[in-house]
């Protein structure tokens, strides 16, 4: 099993896997509460396979890793539509909405 952000990771190696320099990405994942984000460091090291040819190996490193639980989509809706945050009323909101 693999995190989310770090699958993510692996897939853009695999699409992008033609470059020869060092790259790094920035992954984030911005769930209904929490937002999630990773960097991650791309490069490429030649392993010799015969004494006269080497074989290019691409590799991915995860770098660093951050977790928000107080910043999510619902709080980016609630601020961009100018609604006071009030944590009270969103907990109420929550466990109301939980019972459905």
């Amino acid at each position: 099993l693999m995190e989310e952000n770090t699958a993510a990771a692996l897939q853009y190696a695999i699409d992008h896997s033609k470059t020869d320099d060092v790259k790094y990405v920035l992954f984030y994942n911005v769930g209904a509460t929490t937002t999630q984000t990773t960097i991650v460091r791309y490069s490429v090291y030649a392993e010799k396979v015969t004494k006269t040819s080497n074989k290019t190996i691409n590799q991915y490193e995860v770098v660093g890793k951050g977790f928000d639980t107080k910043l999510g989509g619902f709080h980016i809706v609630l601020m961009s539509s100018g609604i006071k945050l009030d944590l009270r009323v969103i907990s109420r909101i929550l466990r109301r909405m939980s019972k459905l």
